[in-house]
């Protein structure tokens, strides 16, 4: 337990050293290990794939986007 800012009791949970916890927008495990965090940007990659997939983008442009935003 640990008291929050306000002063009230909160449950600290614990887990495996491997796992990992959303902080501060990625993903971190205690032993340092990345695995989930890059997972999670691999398949947000795929999606963002798939989405330019479906635009009307032109071949050059999507390569355009590709360079610059990945």
């Amino acid at each position: 337990m640990v008291k929050d800012l306000q002063g009230n009791q909160q449950v600290i949970w614990r887990v495996e050293t491997d796992q990992a916890e959303e902080t501060l927008g990625i993903l971190l495990a205690p032993d340092g290990n990345r695995k989930q965090q890059i997972n999670k940007m691999r398949q947000l990659a795929i999606d963002w794939v798939e989405k330019l997939k479906q635009g009307t983008l032109s071949r050059t442009e999507m390569w355009t986007a590709l360079q610059t935003t990945i």
